[in-house]
């Protein structure tokens, strides 16, 4: 909090003790390195294990570390600067509204053979107004993803008021890697995700253009979801899967 003082931004904690940082800016030439190999040889070397005994839950014990983490913020500027090798999702920004990230760079190499087991590019989580674009993304698994809750009473504001809806997503000029799992995906944890669109933007051999994961066990919808004049090649233009990957319907 002191240090974001000494930048003049506003830094404050809300109901649920997130540190708020209206007006966050992150701007430059710089690398910031996740330093990921560690924790991805970890989890790869434990998959053996969880495919031995069903009863083990590979994501159960590890951290998720991310390198950039924002939440309940406004008016937040991401430019310039290259993210790599995150340990699992890269950037992550929590109901944030106003938010652009633009002119960067954001990939994952593989290291002695092994690759990040979540690098998502950029995670939008109860996000609102989003402007992402002239992005490089290479990252072992989803690029721009909508997110914003899961579980049975996922879309219920009493139940879980952490929740948001994912809304007014604009991804426009960003190329995307052989890498990326999906150039844009909807889910998996996401009760409600509308106004997306993805236009003008290169795909370098991605695997999906377009994912809309189907949760089983939360309430789900997406609407005005438009892709235009995209070039390139992927292997998949549009692909909506039940994902029953950590499925709990117990509530």
């Amino acid at each position: 909090t002191d240090v974001l003082s000494s930048f003049g931004l506003k830094a404050e904690k809300n109901g649920r003790n997130d540190i708020t940082a209206d007006g966050f800016k992150i701007s430059g030439e710089g690398i910031v390195d996740g330093l990921g190999y560690s924790l991805w040889h970890a989890f790869w070397s434990s998959i053996g294990t969880y495919r031995r005994r069903r009863d083990v839950n590979v994501h159960v014990g590890l951290l998720r570390p991310r390198v950039l983490f924002v939440s309940n913020s406004k008016d937040v500027d991401v430019s310039g600067v290259t993210f790599k090798n995150s340990k699992f999702w890269t950037p992550h920004f929590y109901r944030c509204t106003n938010l652009k990230v633009h002119d960067c760079a954001i990939y994952a190499d593989v290291i002695n053979g092994r690759k990040g087991p979540s690098t998502d590019a950029i995670d939008l989580d109860g996000c609102r107004d989003v402007l992402v674009e002239n992005v490089l993304m290479n990252v072992n698994d989803d690029a721009v993803v909508m997110k914003g809750g899961m579980g049975v009473w996922a879309n219920d504001p009493v139940k879980c008021p952490w929740n948001s809806p994912t809304e007014n997503v604009l991804v426009r000029n960003c190329t995307f890697g052989p890498m990326c799992h999906a150039c844009l995906t909807l889910g998996s944890d996401c009760f409600l995700g509308r106004n997306a669109t993805l236009r003008d933007s290169r795909m370098l051999g991605a695997s999906l253009l377009l994912h809309l994961k189907m949760r089983v066990d939360t309430p789900q919808l997406y609407e005005n979801v438009l892709v235009e004049n995209c070039t390139g090649r992927v292997g998949t233009y549009l692909n909506a899967p039940a994902w029953t990957q950590m499925t709990d319907l117990k509530g």
